[in-house]
């Protein structure tokens, strides 16, 4: 297993935000109901936020985990962009990330959070694409983070472990009590 340079703890989840950079380029992948989205808007201050996610294009009508409505879910994503998008600074991208990340230039973003799939094969495939978008001092970030192997996201860590251990300039910078991480090179 790779290990960390740092593991941090915070009382909450939002705290993670604090360090990224402010005034960024950057997207979050698996937006959901764009819960998180309102803090990195509101923490952050991104100057272009790209929110991906591929709603009923993968998942049909409804999600098979939680049997909601794919078009209500994004449409309290829309509701919460429309709250506090202050600066018309969002874009949403109804579609799976790889495909978003085909039709961008290299060394666009400043940060990318993911939180999409959490399976193994497909984070090792989001890896490998985003690092390509990635500024060189850029930060590959996410949520579940999970090494216990019998953990439903264990998936996340094993990519992370397993893409580490190929790519040598980067390190797993941070961790969090709320499992989080960020990625960077050396």
């Amino acid at each position: 297993m790779v290990e960390s340079e740092k593991f941090v703890e915070y009382e909450g989840r939002i705290k993670f935000l604090s360090l990224l950079p402010k005034n960024a380029i950057c997207a979050e992948f698996g937006v959901y109901a764009g819960r998180f989205m309102r803090h990195i808007i509101k923490d952050t201050h991104p100057s272009k936020l790209y929110l991906v996610d591929p709603y009923w294009k993968v998942y049909g009508d409804k999600y098979w985990w939680s049997n909601k409505n794919t078009l209500d879910v994004f449409l309290k994503a829309v509701y919460r962009v429309k709250k506090y998008d202050n600066d018309k600074c969002i874009t949403f991208v109804i579609d799976t990330d790889i495909n978003f990340l085909n039709d961008i230039k290299d060394y666009f973003f400043d940060w990318i959070y993911l939180d999409s799939s959490h399976e193994y094969e497909e984070t090792l495939k989001e890896l490998d694409a985003v690092k390509l978008k990635m500024k060189p001092e850029g930060l590959i970030c996410g949520h579940d983070f999970a090494p216990n192997p019998k953990h439903k996201h264990h998936g996340v860590a094993k990519a992370i472990n397993k893409w580490l251990g190929v790519n040598k300039d980067y390190k797993l910078y941070i961790r969090d009590n709320h499992s989080q991480w960020i990625i960077k090179r050396k």
